[in-house]
């Protein structure tokens, strides 16, 4: 090939966003996808050593300031995140083939406390007071690391570690969460919550179930908070499906540990209202010589009032009319809940603390209770913090259900149920 041809064949590369749709020449194919946040380029490299750069695409979703690159190994499908402080994050990434390829791995979801113990074994062993306990961490960490294991992130891990005030202690915190979770989220709860609605009344009512069942531990783009986005349209895009799945995952993942690993604290928004609100059930039902059916009369009111939008968009996805749903609500509801992993265990814990007297409610219940229930449906075992595993627990064994909850790392590792990973 004459050197001007070589000339011309390199600029139709380099730039050219429609020649990554192209067919590539027999023999080659795209080894690494590069998007520098600081820039906005994206750099293509072919397995012959030719390179596109594309500035100001699609791809480039957003400038953030504490990932400065990420790079997208297309023969592992993984990527590899850079922080400005140097650190580096490691993620799986979807495939058109599967969202969630867990491949036998068992899944463990994490309350908060138990994240900042793993952060302190990494960091700071001196600050868990228990052996037992680091040294479980420390378990825990190796079979993440050998891919044994999957620990989850949840939109809750993330508001919870925004707050930090302690800017160091939360880099560290989200470096962790970031570093072993490894691109794994929870699917936002409320996804969850709304698809086991829909396909309930579908079986119930419907002739055809169109629902799709949830994959609640996933690697899809923006998973933690699907009930707030728009489903993809990939009609306009340039790129094929699966370069333009995996971009918009790295976009995702790049965007959130962004927030997370930010230089200054972020404050949520407070709950008083849901707090009032369910303080006042749990004060009234202490007050009523009400037997165990009634109690549960009474809470099952509740639970249909705090969950009545969401009934509402599962009737309206399931096609229901009008009397359907009176139907429903008014006959088979406790039964079809019974079978539904996350809303069946989120009513029978929210029974639980109201028809305890001695409750008092806390801003943090709500996370606990949507996020804890949500994950202990699905997920092959859960630690958390002591009374909402006891509360859990309880509502497991009156559902049935097998236990796969801990109060600590210690007890999950010590019980052998990760022996076989």
């Amino acid at each position: 090939m004459s050197g001007q041809a070589a000339q011309s064949e390199d600029e139709s590369i380099r730039g050219n966003a429609e020649t990554l749709g192209s067919p590539l020449p027999a023999g080659v194919s795209l080894i690494l996808v590069e998007i520098d946040w600081q820039t906005g380029v994206c750099r293509f490299v072919r397995s012959d050593g030719k390179e596109a750069f594309i500035p100001n695409t699609a791809l480039s979703r957003a400038r953030t300031e504490v990932i400065v690159k990420s790079t997208y190994f297309m023969l592992a499908n993984r990527i590899v995140l850079e922080t400005e402080r140097g650190d580096v994050i490691g993620a799986e990434l979807p495939t058109l083939q599967s969202h969630s390829p867990i491949n036998g791995r068992q899944v463990i979801y994490l309350d908060q406390k138990d994240w900042s113990t793993l952060a302190n074994a990494i960091y700071n062993p001196g600050r868990i007071s228990s052996v037992a306990e680091r040294e479980a961490a420390e378990t825990l960490i190796e079979l993440v690391l050998a891919r044994k294991v999957i620990l989850p992130l949840s939109s809750a891990h993330m508001a919870e570690t925004c707050k930090w005030s302690d800017n160091e202690r939360r880099y560290r915190l989200a470096l962790t969460i970031a570093q072993l979770s490894g691109g794994w989220q929870l699917q936002d709860p409320l996804t969850v919550r709304r698809s086991e609605l829909q396909r309930s009344l579908e079986k119930r009512y419907s002739d055809k179930i169109l629902a799709v069942e949830p994959e609640v531990f996933t690697l899809a783009p923006n998973a933690i908070h699907s009930s707030r986005t728009v489903p993809k349209d990939w009609g306009d895009d340039p790129l094929p499906k699966d370069m333009q799945l995996a971009a918009d995952a790295m976009t995702s993942i790049s965007s959130h540990l962004s927030v997370m690993l930010g230089r200054e604290p972020v404050q949520q928004g407070e709950t008083p209202q849901w707090v009032e609100k369910f303080q006042f059930v749990t004060d009234w039902l202490a007050g009523q010589e009400r037997g165990s059916h009634g109690k549960r009369m009474s809470t099952d009111v509740y639970f249909l009032d705090d969950v009545r939008k969401e009934v509402a968009v599962a009737a309206q996805a399931a096609r229901l009319n009008v009397d359907q749903l009176h139907l429903w609500i008014h006959g088979g509801w406790r039964d079809d809940l019974v079978q539904m992993p996350c809303l069946g265990l989120y009513r029978e814990v929210l029974h639980e603390k109201q028809v305890n007297g001695g409750t008092a409610w806390k801003g943090n219940d709500l996370t606990d209770l949507i996020y804890l229930t949500c994950a202990a449906g699905y997920a092959d075992h859960i630690v958390g913090e002591r009374s909402a595993i006891s509360q859990m627990k309880q509502s497991n064994r009156r559902l049935g259900r097998p236990d796969n909850l801990y109060r600590n790392l210690h007890e999950l590792i010590s019980s052998g149920a990760l022996d076989g990973a």
